[in-house]
Formats: C-alpha cells, structure tokens, sequence
C-alpha cells in the first residue's frame, strides 16, 4: 500500500512525532510511505520520500495574506500545486491530513483534487481546526459555533489570527462544501473527546469518525528504577509544549512558580521545556524571578531524560486534543497534575496517573496536589506506585489500526 501523509514538521513537535513514527513503521510494515512536510528534525535524511513544498518566505507570505484578508482556506496556491504534482508522480493509495494549518496548503485547491480523482481520504483531528472556521480549539472561549456555523469569532485575533476581517463563517461553508465533494472520507480523532465533536459538527456530522488515540516510542519514552521523590532531594515539577503561549499556559506557571517559591521555597523546582520565541521578555523575566528553569527547545532524546530525572509533570493548558506530551510523561513514570481543560484530564483518570484539578481558581488545588505527591502525603500518587498503571499505545499497534482504516478504502 501506498500512503501519504501530510503534515507541517516531522520529527519535531507532537504531531511531528507521530507522523515520523507512523512513516516510519508503515515501511517497516513493507508499504511505502511518503511525507509532505515544510520542518522536519536536524538528524533526519531528506530522501524521494519526503517532500519539502516551499521554504520559510513562502510560508510568512501566506500567513502575511491571511492576517490581512482573514481567509486561510485559499493561500499558498503555488505550494500546493508543488503538491498535487507530488501527489501526481507518486499515485497514492489514501492521502492523510494531519496539522495542515501552517500556511503552506490551498485548503481548496487540494480537496477539489482529491475529490476529482477519488483518491481515499483520510482527515486525522490533532486539533478543531478541520471543522471550526479557524479555530484550534474552542474551550477556551465556549464557544459552539462551528455545530452550525461560525462568525462574530470571539477568537478572531488568536489562534491564527486575522486582523481585520471576520471570514469564518464563510470558510467554514466551504470546509462543509469541500468535504462534502470527498466521497472516501474517514475522520480520525486523537481522543474521544474530539471524535464526538467530530460527530456533532457542521462539517463532519453523518461523516465515519472513529478514535484512534496517538502513540508512545517506548523506545525513548521508558521508566528507569529511580527511587521516589520522596526520598530524596527537592521535588523536580516539569512541563512541556513545542511553542509555549498564553493558551499553553506561561501565564500560570508564573503565578504557580511564585506560590511555590514562597510556599516549599528550594524543596520544588519547575523547568519548563519548548520553545520562548513568542514569550515576551518580561514573562521570562518574571518565570526566572519565580525560581523557573527555562530549558528551550530539546531534541526528543533529551525531553524523555529529562521526564525521567523529573517527579510530576503539571499541565497548565486550557485545553488539548489528547495531550501527547502528558501521555509521554506517564510512560516515563511521572505523576501528572493537569487542569480539566479539553481531553487531558481523560488520560489522567485513564491511567489513574495524578489529579485533574478544575480550570477555575486552580493554583491551590495544584499546589496541594504537589504537597501530597512530593511529600509523601498520598502514596498512591507517587512515582513508585503508579508505574503498572500506564499502558500507553505502541506504535506498531497505531500503524495497524491506520492500516485497517486504509484498507476499508
């Protein structure tokens, strides 16, 4: 079988991840597996079967015309065209979308292709975007405009953000549109949360969802045998995100590591790894004023090492579609503290792995919740005694489930 993944990194981020490690296993597998991608990680080879569409001014030019004039369905023709002539040389069997949104896909041009020549398709849901108007994700604003149709978007200038015009109604209409034109259609969602919103709205309702949750490289993400915080020094806090941002939650680990600091002063230490390139000076002033290690982006190698020296990973976001990183954390045999947000707290009550504390006024709530796993007082929360608990998804299992969808084409 021949699969093409679509994806804006590989190697580098969540999705990124995933996307190399499906690749990858797919020719393990003895099928061939191609990627268009625009980043992709240091160490990797580009070879025939991965391919760069257009460069970095391409891609700022694009998301240029889309802050002005508001409409990200119809950027980004010429690399799109690069594209479909890809598409084209290589025939594919199915055609797989992941995160597309980073100004380097005609949303329009290629749907209109895939659908004229009835290539299989499948949509895989990292986020909203599919089918909001152009949100990512909507919890943070409650907003449930995309069940029937955006417009007045509380979000406008977040997310991808447009400065003037509001076209979200009307790029939702044509997301409905061209879906509609694809006749071999499967939506996947990272969790369960997204596939029934998947299932309830305007663009995907009546449409096969299904769940297929993402996977662990249990080659990278292992626990070792340390012994539990609570025997040794001070208790190391951790979180993680590929670009960190007010939605990701860098304005409340700066008011957590100021609670911290004057609560357990030395006895806890939070280091946050990903990427500062959008947090303004003062925020990572006031992170280091709060006693806040600040790592930068890591290679993955060095992420997992530093999930295994940590104790808790405590997720801030307000709100993720599966919550890779959390997940990563727990096969690394961290507890986890999450907020509620969208479908994190899941994982945690899944794997029964920590606490999930609520979205409002959470601070105290996290803070006891990191009294109780550092200092002993629930061992049941421990490092030492949540281990067995976590059974995260491999990879060979995720690469055969895509492969029962691609067959059912």
């Amino acid at each position: 079988m021949k699969v093409l993944q679509i994806n804006a990194t590989y190697g580098i981020g969540s999705t990124g991840r995933v996307t190399k490690l499906l690749h990858e296993k797919l020719k393990e597998f003895g099928h061939e597996s191609f990627v268009v991608t625009t980043v992709v990680e240091n160490d990797v080879k580009i070879d025939d079967n991965i391919f760069i569409p257009c460069g970095k001014f391409s891609i700022k030019l694009s998301a240029l015309h889309a802050r002005v004039f508001g409409n990200q369905n119809n950027i980004a023709s010429a690399s799109t065209r690069k594209i479909i002539k890809f598409i084209e040389r290589i025939q594919p069997d199915v055609i797989q979308l992941a995160n597309i949104h980073a100004n380097f896909v005609n949303l329009s041009l290629l749907l209109n292709y895939i659908a004229d020549k009835n290539i299989p398709l499948v949509v895989v849901l990292h986020d909203c975007w599919f089918f909001t108007g152009k949100c990512t994700n909507y919890i943070d604003e409650n907003c449930f405009g995309w069940k029937k149709n955006c417009g007045n978007c509380p979000k406008l200038k977040k997310d991808i953000p447009s400065w003037t015009f509001d076209k979200t109604g009307t790029m939702l209409c044509e997301k409905k549109a061209l879906f509609d034109k694809v006749k071999n259609l499967t939506v996947v969602g990272v969790s369960e949360k997204i596939t029934e919103d998947a299932r309830c709205s305007n663009v995907f309702g009546g449409r096969n969802c299904t769940c297929i949750p993402n996977p662990i490289d249990d080659t990278i993400f292992y626990a070792d045998n340390k012994i539990s915080c609570c025997a040794k020094g001070p208790c190391r806090i951790i979180s993680a995100a590929s670009e960190w941002s007010e939605y990701k939650g860098i304005n409340e680990f700066v008011t957590l590591g100021e609670i911290c600091k004057n609560r357990f002063g030395d006895r806890v230490q939070i280091s946050l790894a990903g990427s500062l390139d959008k947090i303004s000076f003062a925020t990572r002033k006031r992170l280091e004023d709060a006693g806040i290690n600040l790592l930068g982006t890591l290679s993955t190698d060095t992420l997992a090492d530093e999930y295994r020296s940590s104790d808790v990973f405590v997720s801030l976001s307000k709100g993720e579609s599966y919550g890779l990183s959390i997940s990563e954390a727990m096969a690394c045999d961290l507890a986890v503290i999450s907020r509620e947000g969208y479908a994190e707290g899941d994982i945690v009550r899944k794997y029964n792995r920590g606490y999930v504390v609520g979205n409002d006024n959470c601070y105290e709530q996290i803070v006891n919740c990191i009294a109780k796993i550092a200092f002993c007082e629930d061992s049941g929360h421990t490092k030492s005694g949540v281990l067995e608990a976590c059974e995260p998804q491999s990879v060979a299992e995720y690469a055969k489930k895509f492969l029962t969808v691609y067959e059912r084409f």
